[in-house]
């Protein structure tokens, strides 16, 4: 049969994406599989699109779509790249009389000495694997008693 189109990717949920191709043999079926370092998830149909599962947050995959036939397999699509979130965090904590940070691997962290009364800028930033940024900021945080 001959080779899909490149994936189309459609994210579903953090660790669900929607992977879409054009059906290019209706007698065959196609394997979507994702290459990770640490991991590799498959879906597999007739049709042209399946959701791959279970991804680990934190990783990078390679997508790419296989058909196979009576005729035997084809060549793998064109691959495309898929992050499934951060790796790493930084969280600042900003006020008046200076900056705190924090830098983890986890989903949290604890920041100390942080004053009464005193408004704070809270920025958390997120890395990916390969290094990309996203960050949001919440201003007016401010700790009671």
């Amino acid at each position: 049969p001959c080779t899909p189109t490149k994936p189309i990717l459609n994210s579903k949920t953090s660790s669900i994406i929607g992977v879409s191709w054009t059906a290019n043999n209706r007698a065959a079926n196609y394997t979507v599989g994702a290459d990770g370092e640490h991991a590799r998830r498959t879906c597999t149909t007739s049709g042209n699109s399946c959701n791959i599962t279970d991804l680990p947050c934190g990783s990078s995959f390679e997508i790419s779509v296989t058909a196979t036939s009576s005729a035997g397999q084809s060549l793998p699509s064109y691959s495309t790249s898929l992050e499934t979130g951060a790796k790493s965090f930084i969280t600042s904590l900003t006020s008046p009389r200076g900056k705190a940070l924090c830098h983890t691997q986890d989903t949290h962290c604890l920041i100390g000495c942080i004053t009464c009364s005193m408004n704070y800028t809270v920025t958390i930033e997120a890395f990916s694997m390969s290094g990309r940024m996203s960050s949001c900021t919440y201003q007016g945080f401010s700790s009671s008693k």
